[in-house]
């Protein structure tokens, strides 16, 4: 049976995502994700803080060899709040924070069926969902966030 990290090679191997806070802004942070595999894989990143984070994409398919850039997004009204902290020399860490990928390999009618499907539509999306849900997937990474002194400029 194929282990999961056999599926799944990544650019940042500390597994810390970077996100440069400056004011009005939403820091994203990118992640390139390759199918190491000689089969399709899907994969999913689920976050502790899906209200603060956004992923995109956040759940697809990856034919064997095919790399994606995963990019993750800091909302602005979070990045105002960690900067406000800071100012008033209450700095939140976001070491806490969490990112897990998980990825399985899966069956050829599955991976037909997904490509036959646009690749924004729901039916993608559930079909997607549907073969990952299908057992239990272990992480391929886990991914912490950090950021370093954060800019206090207005620009």
């Amino acid at each position: 049976m194929m282990q999961a990290g056999d599926l799944l090679s990544f650019a940042s191997p500390d597994g810390v995502l970077i996100f440069e806070l400056r004011s009005r802004t939403a820091p994203k942070a990118t992640l390139a994700m390759t199918n190491t595999s000689s089969s399709s894989v899907v994969f999913k990143v689920r976050t502790t803080q899906p209200m603060w984070y956004y992923v995109r994409p956040n759940q697809d398919m990856l034919e064997a060899g095919q790399t994606v850039d995963l990019v993750f997004t800091l909302t602005e009204p979070e990045c105002e709040r960690f900067l406000e902290l800071y100012k008033a020399g209450n700095a939140e860490s976001v070491d806490k924070h969490r990112f897990l990928i998980q990825a399985k390999p899966i069956e050829a009618s599955d991976r037909d069926l997904i490509l036959s499907l646009p690749a924004d539509s729901p039916n993608r999306n559930a079909e997607v969902s549907q073969a990952l849900t299908s057992r239990r997937i272990p992480p391929c990474l886990r991914l912490s966030s950090s950021h370093p002194k954060p800019t206090l400029s207005s620009n």
